[in-house]
């Protein structure tokens, strides 16, 4: 979403990777898929960044994102969950894509009791992908942490979290010495 950093943050904190942010069309050149970073593209800006939200903005990708995820779809299985495709830009660029263009089709999660619409059926039947259906993006996501190998236990939390309190009193403790250290005449 080109509303919050939640994303960027998440995969700083708990992946331990700074993904690289394109949050304007006029970076898009660093979206390149072969980058050992996660990646985080905003098609409609950073809200930071001009974002776009206008009818006609909205409606059409730049042509620099266009460009890069056309090159990522080249290598990667794109999984599509919480987009319901109702723009003109990525749905666009998806439909005017050629046929069985992206390696393993796309996974395309839609949520129970809101089926996906005709235009994302012709996507996904066009790469030779899958619907899925789920029930949430929560419970997706908690069926996935296993596979991904984080799974979440509370007490490894609390662990993590008391440890790194003791080590940054330890160097706090540290640095305040050597200020003082070097105070002293």
């Amino acid at each position: 979403p080109n509303f919050d950093t939640l994303p960027a943050e998440t995969l700083g904190a708990l992946g331990k990777k700074i993904p690289i942010v394109i949050g304007h069309s006029a970076i898009t050149d660093f979206a390149r898929p072969t980058l050992r970073r996660p990646l985080i593209i905003k098609f409609h800006h950073d809200f930071l960044l001009s974002p776009i939200s206008d009818p006609n903005g909205v409606d059409n990708l730049a042509d620099g994102y266009s460009k890069a995820l056309s090159e990522i779809f080249r290598l990667y299985t794109p999984i599509i969950i919480g987009y319901g495709g109702n723009d003109g830009s990525l749905m666009g660029l998806l439909e005017n894509l050629p046929e069985k263009s992206i390696p393993g089709g796309i996974l395309w999660c839609w949520r129970k009791g809101d089926p996906p619409g005709q235009r994302i059926e012709a996507v996904v039947a066009k790469q030779a992908g899958t619907l899925i259906e789920i029930s949430g993006f929560d419970e997706l996501m908690t069926l996935l942490e296993a596979p991904f190998g984080h799974i979440f236990t509370p007490g490894k939390l609390s662990e993590r979290a008391i440890e790194r309190a003791k080590e940054l009193t330890a160097a706090k403790d540290r640095l305040a010495k050597q200020a003082e250290s070097s105070l002293s005449p």
